[in-house]
């Protein structure tokens, strides 16, 4: 079990570096939108308010849940119980076989969902369509080439 904890130490840490990294890649963004020198290149100026609003909203967010997850493996990393408590939760069985399940429905459900908004979408833009229908076939694209991937890595055959 040492040897497991070791190693997760090492994941952690370089998970860390590599999350303050983004988080500080995230706040050169967000402060850049707020000194308008990152702006909408189309649009007029309402347009490129509400963007720069809804872009600074969504990038504090992010950058909050990922400022979380340091903050959770950075005390795992100096307290050895957090540390096992969390080496137990990415290893137990049963949160990888939920975590499988839900991702193996999820997809139908976003394709169809992305169609139905598409269709919707189409009456009112035709680049709202056109993105939805885009965002449809990449998400069917990867879960193809995945489904490929992995049959082929885990049974050796391919479909």
């Amino acid at each position: 079990m040492d040897k497991e904890l070791e190693v997760l130490k090492r994941i952690l840490e370089q998970r860390v570096r590599i999350l303050c990294v983004v988080v500080s890649c995230i706040s050169v963004l967000v402060l850049g939108v707020i000194a308008n020198k990152v702006h909408p290149l189309i649009g007029g100026e309402n347009y490129a308010d509400f963007m720069s609003g809804v872009q600074v909203g969504l990038l504090i967010a992010l950058d909050l849940i990922i400022i979380s997850y340091i903050c959770t493996y950075s005390v795992a990393l100096k307290d050895g119980k957090k540390l096992k408590k969390l080496y137990l939760e990415e290893n137990d069985e049963r949160v990888k076989y939920i975590e499988q399940m839900a991702g193996k429905s999820a997809y139908k459900y976003v394709i169809i969902i992305l169609v139905i908004a598409a269709c919707i979408a189409g009456y009112f833009s035709i680049e709202a369509f056109a993105a939805l229908m885009g965002a449809v076939v990449i998400e069917g694209m990867v879960i193809r080439i995945l489904k490929l991937y992995y049959s082929k890595k885990l049974t050796g055959n391919e479909e």
